[in-house]
């Protein structure tokens, strides 16, 4: 059980630094809100 949540955790965060990676790209390219 302990070792689900950490993986989960990091999948958490891998996914929030992949959105903010995304984010950065298409407000530096072209403005899609």
């Amino acid at each position: 059980m302990q070792k689900e949540k950490i993986i989960q955790s990091s999948l958490d965060i891998l996914h929030v630094s992949i959105e903010k990676k995304m984010n950065e790209i298409t407000s530096s390219g072209s403005r899609v809100s």
